[in-house]
């Protein structure tokens, strides 16, 4: 009954969100989703979308979080090259970004779609269904209300037989490179790498104990949420996070929440933090370890302004499991 995931003012308990990955994951089924096809997740950072990664993996799909700042053009390459079933976004509004038309842009008739359910776009063979969470309906989109409907059409007892049949080193993941020199590239990942990746990390560098609360606010289709999630839960604490990065509110959910860790990472959001106005030394009180990756002098001043925690430096590769 401890909580897993607070994101903004929302959250679950281990209970809550092992209750709900397996109703996505009969949702998931329903929609014709099957051990080994690829679920499309687009989505900011939001409770719904943990709920989507856990049920999709327990289904013994591959999930391929898309990032959330990718352009029409990279979007649709993106969707047609990793053979997405299945891609479940947001009605949410986040850096500005609004999925919905982003989506239509993207999936050439996907707005004139008569049967949101069942999909046959020239362009996007693999395309079968597009799932929008939130309150709103959409042209072209199966509706939160109805996808969650849809879960009563197949047993808890198939997504358990699902779960049991996949293997550590099936793929659980695919994440596209940022495509600097070219188009995205797709890394699959398997269960293993995912796992024993974070599990590492979250027990011999980070230390998480049972109770931890660690604040990341990194975007939800970076390796930089995704293990540190997993880390956390092997430990028995509770990761948390914000749809949208601004210091203030930041501030307050570090204090509000207790926070004893935190994954900042980036010198632009550390920064941020330690030179707010409102900015208290008291307010990292309790924060006893961060992640942070800088130049010396710049590490230097970022320890001077928080003297109890302990910093450590990471370098992340996707190919390799982050």
């Amino acid at each position: 009954d401890a909580d897993a995931v607070v994101i903004n003012e929302e959250r679950r308990t281990y209970r809550q969100l092992d209750e709900r990955s397996v109703a996505v994951a009969r949702s998931l089924a329903a929609l014709g989703v099957e051990p080994g096809d690829h679920v499309g997740l687009l989505v900011p950072n939001c409770i719904e979308g943990v709920e989507v990664l856990f049920g999709a993996a327990r289904l013994g799909a591959v999930v391929v979080p898309i990032n959330a700042r990718f352009r029409a053009r990279e979007l649709a390459h993106v969707i047609a090259d990793g053979d997405v079933r299945v891609i479940v976004t947001s009605d949410v509004v986040a850096d500005h970004v609004d999925y919905v038309e982003l989506l239509h842009e993207a999936v050439g008739g996907l707005a004139d779609a008569s049967q949101p359910s069942h999909l046959q776009l020239r362009a996007f063979p693999e395309l079968r269904a597009a799932v929008l969470l939130g309150t709103s309906d959409a042209p072209g989109f199966v509706s939160q209300s109805d996808f969650e409907a849809r879960a009563d059409e197949v047993e808890s007892a198939d997504v358990d037989r699902w779960r049991r049949s996949v293997a550590l080193r099936d793929p659980a993941i695919m994440i596209y490179t940022s495509g600097t020199t070219a188009m995205p590239k797709g890394c699959p990942l398997s269960h293993e790498a995912l796992v024993r990746t974070a599990v590492e990390a979250g027990r011999t560098r980070f230390r998480f104990v049972e109770g931890d609360r660690f604040w990341d606010p990194l975007p939800l289709f970076h390796m930089s949420f995704i293990l540190p999630l997993i880390g956390v839960l092997d430990a028995g604490g509770t990761f948390i996070s914000m749809t949208h990065f601004e210091p203030a509110a930041a501030l307050a959910q570090l204090e509000r929440e207790g926070v004893t860790g935190m994954f900042p990472t980036f010198p632009a959001v550390t920064q941020a933090l330690l030179n707010h106005p409102d900015y208290r030394a008291e307010t990292l009180s309790a924060v006893r370890i961060t992640n942070n990756v800088a130049p010396p002098d710049t590490l230097r001043a970022m320890q001077a302004a928080m003297p109890q925690a302990v910093q450590i430096s990471a370098y992340g590769l996707t190919e390799c499991g982050g």
